[in-house]
């Protein structure tokens, strides 16, 4: 009787791994793996444990928290939210001459953190995050839409709906 259940079980084992070789191996040896949309989900996790958001506090000097955890949450966050809501400008002066689209950045953090936005230096913290983020981000476009092609084959426009054209 042990016998059966064991090839039986051992039968299922290799049915199993594999159906899983064959969705997740390609021929090349890679392995392809799709996490699905998990945006911010760790941040949501760690809020309803605490019941309450994190506390963000910037010391003086700083552009970001001093606590680990909190400082990559507060990182990742800045970058979803330059990625999701705010524009891609040419230079960092257009963000100063339109103080709206920093203030929807401080929004978007307001909204995810217990953070006060208020203080000069959180907001001058939170500021050079964004403008870090939004470097990293032009930076990430441009190697997806523009290096890879000619310069007779690149668009004249932003194949992005968040970057100016001007």
């Amino acid at each position: 009787m042990e016998v059966i259940v064991c090839s039986f079980f051992c039968h299922i084992v290799y049915c199993i791994a594999s159906l899983v070789a064959e969705c997740y191996f390609q021929p090349g040896g890679e392995v392809t793996w799709n996490r699905g949309i998990n945006m911010g989900h760790g941040l949501e996790r760690i809020n309803r444990c605490r019941r309450g958001k994190l506390p963000v506090v910037i010391p003086e000097g700083y552009i970001r928290p001093v606590v680990p955890m909190i400082a990559a949450k507060y990182a990742t966050e800045c970058n979803i939210a330059v990625r999701n809501h705010v524009l891609v400008l040419k230079h960092w002066r257009e963000y100063n001459e339109n103080p709206a689209v920093i203030d929807l950045f401080l929004g978007t953090l307001r909204a995810k953190f217990d953070i006060d936005t208020n203080d000069a230096v959180v907001r001058m913290g939170c500021i050079e995050m964004m403008k870090s983020a939004v470097r990293q981000w032009r930076h990430k476009l441009k190697q997806v839409h523009f290096d890879p092609f000619p310069l007779h084959l690149v668009r004249k426009t932003s194949p992005v709906k968040s970057t100016s054209d001007a």
